[in-house]
């Protein structure tokens, strides 16, 4: 096959196949219209039938789909034989606009027949809300659950006939909540949302108390023989730690006392020498200063321990156990009464 030929056939090949895609897309479109107007006609022979109940959802969902001028006309046909004469009123005045843009008279009249007839009939309602509410943080108004926009307040919107429930709220408020009942008769139902009240805070009840059981005397006995116990162990590690590093410094003075005999003759020294005796002579002086007041302390922390009372001790005593562990001018001292 030559080149020439190849090229003579690919501007063909090309051709094929865009026929065939539009073949493909005008089938496609031709289904899904073909699907919308079934349900357009099976709509028609619903409401025929009265059953506007299913009929309205079938055009709604048509509608939705692929919207139409008839389509419109036909869904506010449809609700206004249903009685959502306000629904009625927005699509049917949709269904005139673009009847009258297309030239379909035949639409015109009936769509604006219905709408005299709407207007004459159509409730509304009026929702006002004072400045004291409207200020709060975050408020807002729902009817029937849709959220009614700032701009809707304090005019007259159309509504369907029946029980409208309207939940004005803020965060940190309770929920206001008000209801009114509208016929088709034109009338004006009137809404005013004055305030709203901060949420209560919430009271505890004697359940949701903390309730601290007595304590009983084997308990406070207990208590009080553990937490000398406590004392005179903590007070001993004390003690015990003190007189391990008064005997560290104690042996830390001998060998610096040591090392300044190479420095000295007798009592007369260097000045090296005289620095590590001063040296030696302060480590000393710690040392046994350590091991003094370690030594009191691990025999006071012993005394604490050895007496503490034991729970049957303690209920037998008169009164509590009285202890005083200090440090007077002449050394450390302890007091009490067992």
């Amino acid at each position: 096959m030559n080149r020439e030929f190849v090229r003579a056939r690919a501007p063909r090949h090309i051709f094929g196949a865009v026929v065939l895609l539009g073949v493909a897309w005008s089938a496609d479109a031709h289904a899904k219209n073909t699907s919308a107007d079934a349900d357009v006609r099976e709509a028609k022979w619903l409401m025929e039938q009265k059953r506007y109940d299913d009929a309205c959802p079938k055009i709604a969902q048509s509608h939705r789909r692929e919207p139409t001028g008839e389509k419109i006309f036909e869904l506010g046909r449809c609700h206004y034989e249903q009685g959502r004469i306000a629904t009625a009123y927005y699509e049917l005045r949709e269904a005139v606009d673009i009847a009258q843009r297309d030239g379909r008279r035949d639409r015109v009249k009936p769509a604006l027949a219905m709408l005299d007839d709407i207007e004459q009939k159509l409730p509304k309602l009026n929702v006002t809300v004072a400045l004291k509410a409207s200020s709060l943080p975050g408020f807002q108004i729902k009817r029937d659950g849709m959220v009614l926009r700032p701009q809707e307040w304090g005019t007259n919107i159309p509504v369907d006939p029946g029980v409208h429930t309207l939940i004005a709220s803020a965060p940190g408020y309770e929920p206001a909540l008000h209801t009114v009942e509208l016929r088709a008769d034109g009338s004006i139902g009137q809404i005013s949302v004055t305030h709203l009240d901060p949420v209560a805070a919430t009271p505890k009840t004697e359940a949701s108390r903390t309730i601290k059981p007595a304590r009983s005397e084997a308990d406070r006995t207990k208590s009080a023989g553990a937490i000398q116990r406590t004392a005179g162990l903590i007070l001993g590690g004390v003690g015990v730690g003190a007189i391990g590093a008064g005997a560290v410094l104690g042996l830390r003075a001998s060998a610096v006392q040591a090392d300044s005999d190479a420095h000295c003759k007798g009592s007369f020294c260097s000045p090296e020498g005289r620095d590590m005796r001063g040296s030696a002579e302060t480590l000393g002086t710690t040392s046994t200063l350590m091991l003094i007041g370690g030594g009191v302390a691990a025999a006071g922390g012993l005394m604490l321990f050895l007496t503490a009372p034991s729970p049957a001790q303690e209920r037998e005593a008169k009164g509590p156990a009285i202890t005083q562990v200090g440090v007077g001018p002449a050394g450390g001292f302890i007091a009490g009464s067992w």
